[in-house]
């Protein structure tokens, strides 16, 4: 039995800890045993030690993302218990935290209000998540979270909200203005549209989007539902004034889109093959059937190489798709009303964690939070986090095994953090595993690859995996070893009778992953 199979047995001996002043919370710092990846998370510096590369920052190719929601991370729901959650991924090894809004909200809205989706516009914070009606005093709340953050090599990116204001925004009577189409208001989402047509309008958000970046330190900003709301000029601005003052962030758009040096990537990056239908009242479960099962469906050295599945539909029709640097692979966001990983080391590592993409999930995915929503509040935002199931066996032994995937990527940032220009040219490459109806590949790099082989099935398989080492870039002249990445870095012998081949025992609903590296013995 794999130590990746006995992680589970181990931790039913250990004692559960609890989290100081929260009655049945996980402690988020790991005790005697566990895996912690803090120290592999590269380092946080500065903007002015930051390089570009392209339009993006340098830390753009080590981020490996998780969302959550402020109210419901932890049981006070403030930002100055969530620092704690912050210990949390950073013992993962994630290192970018997409926040769900902090905008202030109706408070009779609040537990069906949009999650702050509908707001009173991005230059409030909302006072339950700091303790202060003091606006100042909220900004710099938020910053001292940015900053507990950056201390723990962790980069944050807000969500900002273009399509307009909740109806109990003062802005309402303060900027009517803003939102005013040939004499009347637009109604949308339960609120009032900005009409992005105002110049005034426009300008006041490029300064408050401006300002909240430099008031929290903020990394960058998630613009929900654009570029479709106003496109890119608004966000190219923000950009340029951001970068003019030495601010090196980054801006995520929730629609796919054609970058124009506005965006670095998009939310959801894998998967759609046509538009959605948003009429149709089951286009959330086509939408999680088509993006989290994609490479469970379709080959995935095919789907990079040939832009299929990846990236804007309209660029995957004119044969033009995955040809951006940065795509994300995103199974699951707040949007959604069901828990997508469900414990499943496969769905987690075979095309997130180790495939070339941004990985990015919503928290409790990594340990099979419970789903717990109350009647009228179907989206995954309004799930509270449980962080007393973390360490239930199960729980525990399958965040482990997440974390030790996350280590292994962490640990070959040459292979892993390789992003070329142009997404086609990822170093992956198809490997055959013999009797696997699932894709195996390798991702390689300066003589060496790792190589992940998949089990789509309820048993244990042993599948004869042959050596690409040519497409690898790995000179079998030159000799090496092949280790077992998730046994305790086990040499993995070679078949006698085809020495181009190895075995490969991997668990059900998992993975294998080995190193295979050049040396100066032989093969």
């Amino acid at each position: 039995m794999s130590t990746l199979s006995r992680t589970g047995l181990k931790l039913c001996c250990l004692a559960l800890l609890l989290w100081p002043g929260v009655t049945g919370a996980a402690d988020p710092t790991p005790g005697p045993g566990f895996i912690n990846n803090a120290a592999l998370i590269p380092k946080y510096e500065p903007d002015d030690k930051v390089q570009m590369e392209g339009m993006s920052p340098d830390w753009v190719k080590t981020l490996v993302m998780a969302q959550f929601r402020i109210e419901t991370a932890t049981p006070e729901g403030i930002f100055a218990s969530a620092t704690k959650v912050l210990d949390h991924y950073a013992e993962m090894g994630v290192n970018g935290l997409w926040i769900n809004p902090v905008y202030e909200r109706d408070p009779a809205k609040r537990a069906t209000g949009f999650n702050g989706y509908g707001n009173f516009g991005p230059h409030t914070i909302d006072p339950a998540l700091t303790g202060t009606t003091d606006r100042d005093k909220s900004f710099a709340e938020v910053k001292t979270f940015v900053n507990e953050a950056h201390q723990r090599n962790i980069r944050v990116i807000f969500d900002i909200i273009v399509w307009g204001v909740g109806k109990g925004s003062p802005l309402l009577d303060q900027q009517k203005e803003f939102f005013f189409f040939n004499g009347a208001r637009k109604e949308v989402w339960s609120g009032w549209a900005f009409n992005w047509q105002v110049p005034e309008m426009r300008e006041w958000f490029v300064s408050a989007a401006v300002d909240f970046i430099n008031r929290t330190g903020a990394d960058g900003f998630r613009v929900d539902l654009d570029p479709t709301i106003t496109g890119y000029g608004v966000f190219e601005e923000v950009r340029k004034r951001l970068y003019a003052q030495g601010k090196k962030v980054i801006i995520i758009s929730e629609g796919q889109n054609v970058r124009k040096g506005v965006y670095d990537f998009e939310q959801g990056g894998v998967g759609m093959e046509r538009e959605p239908n948003f009429d149709d009242p089951k286009w959330q479960d086509i939408f999680l059937e088509e993006t989290l099962d994609y490479y469970l469906r379709h080959s995935i050295s095919d789907s990079i190489k040939t832009g299929k599945g990846v990236g804007i539909v309209s660029l995957q029709q004119a044969n033009e798709g995955g040809k951006f640097r940065f795509y994300t692979y995103n199974p699951i966001s707040h949007d959604h009303i069901h828990p997508v990983i469900n414990g499943s080391r496969l769905k987690m590592a075979y095309p997130m964690i180790f495939a070339p993409y941004i990985p990015m999930w919503f928290i409790g995915e990594e340990w099979n939070n419970p789903k717990r929503l109350t009647a009228g509040t179907g989206a995954m935002y309004y799930n509270t986090i449980d962080w007393a199931t973390r360490d239930l066996p199960a729980n525990r032994g399958f965040y482990e095994d997440v974390k030790k995937f996350l280590r292994i990527r962490r640990s070959h940032p040459e292979i892993f953090e390789c992003f070329p220009e142009n997404h086609r040219e990822a170093n992956l490459v198809k490997v055959e595993a013999e009797g696997n109806s699932l894709e195996s590949y390798a991702r390689f790099r300066n003589g060496k690859a790792v190589i992940v082989v998949p089990n789509n099935s309820a048993a244990e398989k042993t599948f004869r995996v042959h050596l690409p080492f040519e497409a690898m870039g790995v000179d079998s002249t030159k000799g090496g070893k092949i280790t077992d990445l998730l046994d305790e870095k086990r040499i993995v012998e070679r078949d006698a009778s085809a020495p181009t081949t190895f075995q490969a025992s991997v668990q059900p609903d998992s993975v294998g992953v080995y190193l295979v590296e050049q040396s100066s013995e032989a093969f």
